[in-house]
């Protein structure tokens, strides 16, 4: 399953965690980006780039034209070193901060594009980097926040700076004292080594405090900002060793206990905000507008487009496979289910899931996860996918908000769906309907189609979601349509809820 799905679907279905509906779109030139976005899909950048250019002559301020642009010009990146990639950096960072002059963009926007410019400025060089940090910091016209940041970012450079010289042998050993292994501090073979390593902590404390004081003037305070002043001041610490000033050490010591100190009740506090704010097991949820039905919805052409705005794959982190769970040791369910002719084409497993309710017939071997109270198995026959998903129900259920449980099921696994596509920087359209009400083994159930389209074809699936009697449950199938009514009518057939 895709990592990214897998994610999403947990924190929607756990802590009720709900995307925007985006507004009915309304642009000009829709029919020619859409055309664009094939051509970046198809990997003819050039003819994008130059379709963009055409639209931005003739509607300069033109917002879809002025977000993919940046973008067409990053994907062209060259990956190997050569004058020609970092002409084309520069083309990139110009089209962005172009952008970012024309656009009205939340302060998260501008802080990921921001972050991305210094992606692309450390490709140059370090120099550069730490000048576009500098420009910004002392950018009286930018948030308090945000220069603190800059400045923040600064002082990280000058400590792994400093780091990179004291933390590696010869600098740093180890030694016997007091029946203990402890480390040993010496300066670096050479002054200009040394002298190198004690201009990068000076001017990384400078920078960190530059950003409390910022901070200080907004009256807050940041994990991040005391994490890099606590390191800062270990590395003060090490350079007073080698120059043999031991009471100065243990001066910077206190100093550094102090600090590490403030990173703690900052943190502490921080985690306590955060649970405090934590969405209630309540059906607070069940007010909002994804408890209506939905009988409709697809991905607008904004949400396309920010799939390639800023891409994210030259920097994002790995998110880990989930790890996979010992396979259950009888997925038979023999007894589960009175003999029937199948109607799916290949052999056949009976499941009987981790909740001991749901019971349905899933082709090939079927994989199980578990994130937090989510059960989430998957199946494969040929190209279609099996998903399904279980989570018992909350204290407040009750028949009365069954139909708004439903509704929300059914938004959250859209959501999570298109959401996954969008982080996986795929340029597709997603869409689903509304088709029945069923009664599926006395219980309600809605079911819904949709589809995930691109400039290549499309992916047809059918999204199911039911109120078990301990539990609630969304069920996706999806693959090509080719036989997959058969498929879909003898999985819904199978399902049981005992």
């Amino acid at each position: 399953m895709n990592q990214y799905l897998i994610i999403f679907l947990v924190l929607l279905f756990s802590n009720n965690i709900f995307a925007q509906i985006p507004a009915k779109e309304s642009v000009s030139f829709e029919k020619e980006i859409r055309t664009i976005l094939c051509d970046i899909e198809t990997g003819n950048y050039l003819n994008a780039q130059s379709n963009l250019e055409k639209i931005l002559q003739k509607e300069p301020r033109n917002i879809l034209a002025n977000r993919l642009l940046p973008g067409i010009f990053s994907h062209q990146i060259p990956r190997k070193d050569s004058p020609q990639r970092i002409a084309q950096i520069r083309k990139s960072i110009e089209a962005f901060e172009k952008a970012l002059k024309i656009l009205q963009v939340s302060a998260k926007e501008r802080s990921d594009v921001n972050a991305y410019i210094l992606e692309l400025y450390d490709r140059i060089s370090r120099k550069e980097r730490l000048e576009f940090l500098q420009k910004k910091a002392m950018d009286t016209s930018l948030l308090p926040e945000e220069r603190s940041s800059y400045y923040a970012g600064l002082a990280a450079d000058f400590y792994i700076c400093a780091n990179d010289i004291s933390e590696l042998e010869p600098v740093k050993t180890t030694a016997e004292k007091d029946g203990k292994t402890v480390f040993v501090f010496t300066k670096p073979k050479t002054p200009a080594e040394f002298y190198k390593l004690k201009t990068c902590v000076a001017k990384g404390m400078q920078m960190i405090d530059k950003a409390i004081d910022l901070e200080k003037s907004l009256g807050k305070e940041s994990e991040v900002v005391w994490s890099y002043k606590t390191v800062l001041l270990i590395q003060k610490m090490r350079i007073a060793e080698m120059e043999g000033d031991l009471p100065k050490k243990e001066r910077l010591k206190e100093e550094v206990d102090v600090a590490k100190k403030k990173f703690v009740e900052i943190s502490k506090k921080s985690t306590e905000k955060q649970s405090e704010s934590a969405p209630s097991p309540a059906f607070e949820f069940l007010q909002s507008e994804l408890s209506e039905e939905l009988s409709a919805y697809k991905t607008s052409l904004e949400k396309l487009i920010s799939a390639i705005y800023v891409p994210n794959d030259y920097f994002i982190p790995v998110v880990p496979e989930p790890p996979v769970a010992p396979k259950p040791k009888d997925l038979t369910g023999k007894g589960n289910l009175p003999p029937k002719e199948s109607k799916l084409p290949k052999g056949v497993w009976k499941i009987d899931s981790l909740d001991g309710e749901l019971i349905t017939e899933m082709p090939g071997d079927v994989k199980s996860y578990r994130q937090k109270e989510i059960s989430i198995y998957e199946a494969e026959d040929d190209d279609i996918k099996f998903l399904i998903l279980s989570q018992p129900k909350l204290s407040m259920q009750n028949p009365e908000t069954d139909e708004k449980v439903l509704n929300n099921l059914a938004w959250s696994m859209a959501e999570s769906i298109r959401n996954s596509l969008l982080n996986d920087k795929r340029i597709e359209n997603f869409a689903i309907k509304f088709l029945r009400k069923e009664i599926v083994s006395g219980q309600t159930a809605q079911i819904y189609s949709y589809f995930i389209g691109s400039c290549q074809g499309k992916t047809e699936g059918v999204l199911i979601v039911l109120i078990g009697k301990n539990n609630n449950y969304a069920i996706s199938i999806r693959g090509s349509m080719s036989g997959e009514e058969i498929r879909t009518e003898g999985f819904i057939e199978s399902l049981r809820i005992k």
